[in-house]
């Protein structure tokens, strides 16, 4: 138990997030291929592309404003809010103790005889409360336990709600990028279809090359046609995580590439994962109420005092009594060790945790570095290359010696190199935002 309640700091405030880390360290990969062009500007995809009916172009929206804005307007914490004015409302409410007891006691009257009427009746007027100062402490402490159990929950959803944010941005930019790269992708097969045009008017090739020129150009624009509506869909995710009432233009470089802490560093981070503070917080609660519970089996002593008047003899007295309850001090034993068995609970859940968040991280550490691999792989190497395949299968498609079809080959080729690379970069930056998520890192 103690090392699950060390995991508590004394006070939780809550620290929103405030920038994207995974976006440090600058690594340009991609000097002179025909993509960096492609990936250095997402904004000018954004404001070129969307009609001013729907996007405000004059605003530009970063991933660190995203996510500033998603922690301020998403609906799922505002609800926090409200859970907060509650535990605050339990926590007043616990000071309030017992209240004192005002009683009146009339004794010896409407009897018979000399008791008849009220000539000889005893009446006590007297005041009694007892003495609970320390089950109102352990109420409040409770009460306490429970208000910081929320501020944690909070501080997970926003973290949860900041990684969908980064997540929902980063994929949005990747889709401009491959909306701007099948854009040009069509316009590079009409152009090729206008040179194919040309050579059967000059009788060099034959209708079925001219076809299948036209049959690309209408294969590249139902992917342009595709890719518009899943960047529309996204860009509606995007900015529904703060509620906005008009798109605007989203600007980011996906050339910036997270720095790459190594796994030890990685792994020693993970107890700062929420979900630790959260099972602190519920052990927490649990000692609070085995604390609450050994003090209700304790006797809680009761006074009175009070003044009796004597009819008879027309004079007053002062009473005065203490009870004092008595039993079985263990009449809570129960409930003591079934709440000790929850905190065992919550310590076993803890290192379940712990060792299924490392395996997680493993798994994305190493996915991380492949993509790293990969860009940097086809950005230096494969892309070079087939560019230069493709301007050779040109010439030889000029010159007859290449077949239409080997042509086309080698530029879809090239295209879905290209779309790999941006599918490279995307991992990445997911895997990055999850590392960072699953670590309780500062997105």
């Amino acid at each position: 138990m103690t090392r699950i309640l060390n995991l508590m700091p004394n006070k939780m405030p809550f620290k929103k997030p405030t920038a994207s880390r995974f976006l440090v360290v600058k690594l340009l990969l991609l000097t002179a291929v025909s993509l960096s062009p492609l990936l250095s500007s997402a904004q000018e995809v954004s404001a070129q592309r969307m009609s001013p009916q729907h996007v405000n172009t004059q605003i530009q929206i970063s991933m660190e404003k995203a996510i500033g804005l998603s922690l301020q307007q998403h609906p799922d914490l505002k609800a926090f809010v409200h859970d907060k004015l509650a535990m605050q409302a339990y926590e007043q409410q616990a000071t309030v103790g017992s209240i004192p007891t005002i009683g009146l006691t009339i004794e010896d009257a409407l009897g018979t005889g000399s008791h008849s009427g009220i000539k000889s009746a005893q009446s006590t007027m007297s005041i009694a409360w007892v003495l609970d100062n320390e089950v109102v402490e352990q109420k409040i402490n409770l009460a306490k336990s429970k208000s910081v159990r929320v501020d944690i929950e909070r501080e997970s959803k926003a973290l949860d709600i900041a990684a969908d944010t980064a997540k929902l941005f980063v994929t949005t930019l990747i889709l401009e990028q491959r909306l701007k790269l099948a854009e040009r992708s069509v316009q590079q097969a009409s152009n090729v279809y206008q040179q194919i045009k040309k050579r059967v008017e000059a009788s060099k090739t034959t209708n079925v090359d001219l076809l299948l020129g036209k049959n690309e150009v209408i294969e590249r624009e139902l992917i342009v046609e595709d890719l518009t509506h899943e960047l529309d869909a996204s860009r509606y995710l995007l900015f529904a995580q703060w509620n906005a009432n008009e798109q605007t233009a989203i600007t980011g470089d996906l050339l910036q590439l997270p720095s790459i802490p190594t796994f030890d560093e990685l792994t020693a981070k993970i107890t700062s994962n929420p979900a630790f503070k959260l099972f602190a917080s519920n052990a927490r609660i649990a000692q609070s109420e085995i604390s609450a519970a050994r003090v209700q089996v304790k006797p809680v002593w009761q006074f009175n005092a009070g003044v009796r008047r004597y009819e008879t003899t027309d004079d007053f007295g002062l009473v005065a009594g203490v009870s004092i309850p008595f039993g079985d001090e263990n009449r809570n034993s129960g409930t003591i060790r079934a709440l000790n068995a929850k905190i065992t609970g919550y310590e076993a859940q803890a290192q379940a945790l712990e060792k299924r968040l490392i395996k997680q991280v493993y798994t994305l550490y190493q996915e991380l570095n492949h993509s790293q691999h990969v860009i940097s792989t086809l950005a230096k190497q494969s892309i070079p290359t087939l560019e230069q395949a493709v301007q050779e299968a040109q010439k030889a498609y000029q010159v007859g010696s290449f077949s239409f079809m080997q042509w086309q080959s080698i530029q879809q080729k090239l295209l879905n190199t290209q779309e790999n690379l941006l599918a490279a970069y995307l991992n990445l930056h997911l895997n990055n935002i999850e590392i960072e998520r699953l670590t309780g890192g500062t997105l």
